[in-house]
């Protein structure tokens, strides 16, 4: 049986690899889940490489809620993980926005998507 922070972790691969909304969209649904375990989720996704995207994800999520989300932004940014951090893609997400960004604002936001986990 897969746990639910591997399927996670999956669906946070699956997002990566492809770009689409619906893995996206899966991955940040399980990862909010009142039964995923934070602790071993942040764990495996380091393991794997994709915590990066896991970060990413819930900042996008938090976005979304926040009525500031194009769904093309899912897409358009998973790409830059083979060069960036997420603090980076997040600071280059607002600047396309134009809004204005330093590393410190953008700092202030991951801490504030992590802290929701």
């Amino acid at each position: 049986m897969i746990s639910i922070e591997d399927l996670t972790c999956d669906r946070l691969g699956s997002w990566g690899a492809t770009g689409r909304y619906d893995s996206w969209a899966q991955a940040v649904r399980l990862a909010e889940n009142e039964t995923t375990d934070q602790e071993r989720l942040a764990r495996r996704a380091a393991e794997l490489r994709l915590d990066q995207y896991l970060v990413f994800g819930l900042y996008l999520q938090a976005e979304g809620a926040a009525g500031r989300l194009e769904r093309g932004d899912v897409a358009r940014y998973v790409h830059e993980f083979n060069t960036d951090t997420a603090v980076a893609v997040i600071e280059h997400l607002l600047r396309d926005r134009g809004d204005r960004v330093t590393r410190a604002t953008a700092g202030v936001l991951l801490n504030a998507t992590e802290t929701r986990r």
